[in-house]
């Protein structure tokens, strides 16, 4: 993965499109039983708060509603205290907060970018 806005976006909307992908259809109770979704639904996670963490230094200033610091808190939480994870949590994030996030980042590529791969 190359280092430029337009690549970490890509990779961004990948990590979101992996976990809608993987959670799908699934109930609370579903991902739960599955400590191997769960692990890599968070896995995925830490990378959207990655990059945008990363992203945050170009594009905060003109797009301030993104949720930059629940992004990082989320890749901080997974990370260092993982201990206080619960499935509950990480299912609510890819449930209602990447669906959200991945229309408002697909919007700022297609305006910086168009449409891309």
């Amino acid at each position: 993965m190359g280092n430029s806005i337009k690549d970490r976006i890509r990779f961004l909307l990948k990590h979101i499109d992996t976990v809608l992908s993987d959670t799908k259809g699934k109930t609370l109770e579903q991902f739960a039983e599955s400590d191997l979704l769960v692990r890599a639904t968070c896995f995925s996670i830490v990378q959207v708060g990655e990059q945008m963490t990363k992203l945050e230094k170009h594009l905060a200033d003109k797009y301030p509603d993104l949720p930059w610091d629940e992004a990082r808190d989320m890749r901080i939480l997974i990370v260092h205290i993982y201990n206080k994870v619960d499935a509950a949590q990480i299912y609510k994030t890819a449930m209602n907060d990447l669906p959200e996030l991945k229309e408002k980042i697909m919007a700022i590529r297609d305006e910086m970018f168009g449409p891309i791969n």
